[in-house]
């Protein structure tokens, strides 16, 4: 039998993680409620009424297990209880007419629901495997606690369990203390995603722009994904042009600091770097996607290799031709440029289309919308500051959203590679297919996934890096 039991870790003496956050991309990133309608926190932490998908993930320190399972059953039984303590907010709510009601509920069952989450991808289509979900019954209550309990059937292929989601659909606040798994059929995974997810909210918090990554999400990863972008010196890829705009390095190194003090050697650089890039987009009110998890850290890095990297006035043939040197296809390549959404551009990346682009006329590239023109020059005047930022996503920068591609289709794309996805009628119909917020979301965390996997080190290729900026 597993008993696995979640508590909070030792090395710290704070919650580990309380930012807003939408749900994995299942269709259930409605929440609903007082403001922290989705929100993921640690164990030992109240939460709220309809606080959606709170989520308490398996970490080093915190994870305590015994095994014994048969391997000719095709499923487990495996039984959840969740202890929650009464709250100061709780008990208040519960002087009012809605007591009778939570009571009926937890009678009923319909109080809490536990949503069980793997560490593993389905296999079939690289995406996050299905999560397992179950109402928890309350069966006994005293004065300092409650207990619940909830039963699930689970595939003995679920995997290690990655995240348990306990959503709150009545009570005015509880009080998480612990969920006991017993039965589980794998056993658990150490995770740090709470850590790595702390950084970008915290550095959110100071400023709005939080990006990391994103605004060069494609170029950022493109050429690998052992965090040899993140390496400092000359000639590498972090002082080469096409990275020269990449910003949010303190997220990364905040991030990494943390968890060296917590588990050093343990989590990558490459795994931050993904997975704050995700938190990154979560905070930005995107969407939620599993990351895998276990890369290695490059030894290397070289300006050279940016070569790679899609140009800003490159055709939409040279950007497949890179895209698909790296197993993307074009479905891709608009989804990945699509994070521009959150990005920033220098004027010097675009400021030739303004003025400079034709021999005739007012100078501009003929491709950009009338109307639009005068509001880019404004920004960045022809003898301005060339190093200035402007938002790639006019009107929506600090929002992640379709109207990136919305912004093509009327002409308003500041870079020149990124309207040439709608000039170019041979994938016009990709931008097309991802002018509604949903289908966007959804694909973009396909590509992330499978954009994480590109230049993978194993063995000896690689390393955990003590500090992301160097090599040990």
């Amino acid at each position: 039998m597993f008993i696995t039991q979640l508590h909070q870790p030792h090395f710290t003496q704070n919650p580990f993680l309380l930012h807003s956050h939408k749900a994995f991309i299942d269709g259930n990133s409605n929440g609903k409620g007082n403001g922290n309608a989705s929100r993921t926190i640690s164990v030992h932490h109240s939460f709220h009424k309809k606080a959606k998908y709170v989520g308490v993930r398996s970490m080093a320190g915190n994870v305590k297990a015994e095994a014994s399972t048969t391997d000719d059953e095709e499923t487990s039984s495996v039984k959840a209880i969740v202890t929650v303590k009464p709250t100061i907010g709780g008990l208040l709510s519960n002087l009012g007419i809605d007591r009778g009601l939570d009571d009926i509920k937890d009678l009923l069952g319909e109080t809490l629901v536990l949503e069980l989450v793997s560490t593993e991808l389905d296999p079939n289509t690289g995406l996050e495997k299905d999560t397992i979900k179950g109402y928890a019954h309350r069966t006994s209550q005293e004065e300092a606690e409650v207990k619940y309990e909830s039963s699930f059937e689970v595939p003995i292929d679920f995997g290690p369990i990655g995240a348990v989601f306990v959503e709150n659909e009545h009570h005015k606040e509880m009080y998480l203390q612990d969920i006991i798994l017993n039965g589980f059929p794998n056993d658990l995974v150490a995770r740090r995603e709470a850590t790595i997810s702390q950084a970008p909210a915290a550095w959110e918090r100071r400023s709005s722009k939080i990006v990391v990554a994103a605004e060069g999400d494609e170029r950022a990863e493109l050429a690998g994904c052992d965090a040899s972008v993140l390496i400092d010196g000359p000639n590498t890829e972090k002082t080469a042009g096409p990275n020269l705009g990449l910003r949010g390095y303190e997220v990364i190194d905040d991030a990494k600091t943390k968890l060296e003090a917590a588990c050093p050697g343990v989590v990558s650089c490459a795994d931050i770097l993904a997975l704050a890039a995700r938190d990154s987009v979560v905070l930005a009110n995107g969407p939620n996607w599993q990351v895998p998890t276990g890369r290695q850290d490059g030894r290397v890095s070289l300006g050279s290799d940016t070569t790679d990297l899609p140009g800003f006035t490159e055709s939409i043939d040279a950007q497949k031709k890179k895209f698909s040197a790296k197993g993307l296809n074009a479905q891709d390549l608009v989804t990945l440029v699509g994070g521009h959404t959150i990005g920033t551009s220098a004027c010097q990346f675009f400021q030739y289309r303004l003025y400079n682009f034709t021999t005739t006329g007012n100078g501009a590239d003929p491709t950009i919308n009338p109307s639009f023109l005068p509001q880019l020059r404004a920004l960045c005047p022809q003898n301005g500051d060339a190093t200035r930022r402007v938002g790639l996503d006019t009107g929506s920068q600090n929002r992640f959203d379709s109207s990136f591609f919305s912004n093509l289709r009327n002409g308003r794309g500041v870079l020149e590679s990124d309207q040439k996805l709608w000039t170019d009628a041979s994938i016009r119909s990709f931008v097309q297919s991802l002018l509604g917020s949903n289908a966007f979301n959804v694909q973009f965390g396909k590509s992330m996934v499978k954009m994480s996997k590109i230049g993978l080190k194993s063995g000896t290729q690689g390393e955990i890096r003590k500090v992301c900026s160097k090599i040990n």
